[in-house]
């Protein structure tokens, strides 16, 4: 992502950008406050969107103006002084923590773009700290699939997965190792592109966690359901993100798995990652389901407006 593209309508030189940013976050930090002013008033749905939507402008294009700091500093502006006694040296107003965090956010431009997508789809403001916790932790948040580089489904929940779909068609977001334990009829790779192809059969679904791939994946599969005879999909369990919830509105059954799946990793040892996981179940086979995960976890499906309770 082109951080100056992101950042070409602000100021040029780094003694009125950091200027502007000091400003900005002042004014971040007054909507968030008016945010929860109009929650505790209990203010129309449409007053908290339209707040919260402007927070989020604002925070986001402060995330891109602090990364576009980092690039100033790291490159040298024309425009600014930065030789003192034949050493680089900061401008005025910036010390040494504030360009290090700056120049950070500069070299990561993608986890600006992810912590900005979770922080949207959840009805949350994206802050820095949330970036600069991405940053040190790449891991903690990490998309888990079954073609991941790392990580990979684990036979024993496979061999579940197998038991209720028959054989498994097919598996879109795998690569040839995890296929030792998958054994899908037809898998495709981050380069085949998953997203592209028609899904059709019985499908096994475990999507890249982070954003917006998960998003983009679930969509696929509630998008394909017509073209399928069943699927099983399995993500972590962020019942508050909008995908989720989509998920859930749309499966058969759905499996509150016991505690957190251990994935594999090439090197023979297991991960996991730092919360649940959930699998959905869309299909007509819900009693061969309920007997496969049901000793793993909570069992559970969605009423329906003529269900009765």
């Amino acid at each position: 992502m082109n951080i100056q593209k992101r950042s070409d309508h602000l100021p040029t030189k780094i003694e009125d950008l950091n200027k502007w940013i000091l400003i900005g976050k002042v004014k971040l930090k007054s909507q968030i406050a008016a945010i929860k002013a109009i929650k505790d008033i209990n203010e129309s749905i449409a007053a908290k969107e339209a707040a919260l939507s402007d927070t989020q402008d604002l925070a986001e294009e402060l995330l891109y103006a602090e990364a576009r700091l980092g690039e100033m500093l790291a490159k040298g502006s024309p425009k600014g002084t930065f030789k003192k006694g034949g050493e680089k040296s900061l401008p005025d107003g910036i010390n040494k923590k504030q360009s290090h965090i700056s120049k950070s956010l500069y070299k990561n431009p993608d986890k600006i773009a992810e912590v900005v997508s979770e922080a949207r789809e959840k009805g949350e403001v994206p802050v820095r700290q949330h970036v600069l916790n991405r940053i040190r932790s790449p891991h903690s948040m990490v998309g888990v699939m079954t073609g991941n580089e790392e990580n990979y489904t684990p036979k024993e929940i496979i061999e579940k997965v197998r038991y209720v779909l028959g054989v498994i068609d097919l598996d879109p977001a795998s690569c040839e190792y995890a296929q030792r334990v998958v054994k899908a009829k037809r898998y495709y790779t981050e380069k085949d592109n998953g997203l592209s192809k028609t899904w059709k059969g019985n499908v096994f679904l475990n999507p890249p966690y982070g954003m917006p791939k998960i998003r983009q994946f679930t969509d696929k599969l509630i998008n394909e359901l017509s073209n399928m005879s069943s699927a099983i999909l399995l993500t972590n369990d962020q019942t508050d993100t909008l995908w989720w919830q989509k998920c859930a509105s749309e499966a058969n059954l759905i499996c509150l798995h016991k505690g957190r799946i251990s994935f594999d990793t090439p090197n023979g040892t297991r991960t996991s990652p730092t919360n649940g996981q959930t699998l959905f179940y869309y299909g007509n086979e819900k009693e061969l389901f309920y007997c496969a995960f049901s000793t793993i976890g909570l069992i559970v499906r969605r009423l329906r407006d003529d269900d009765a309770l």
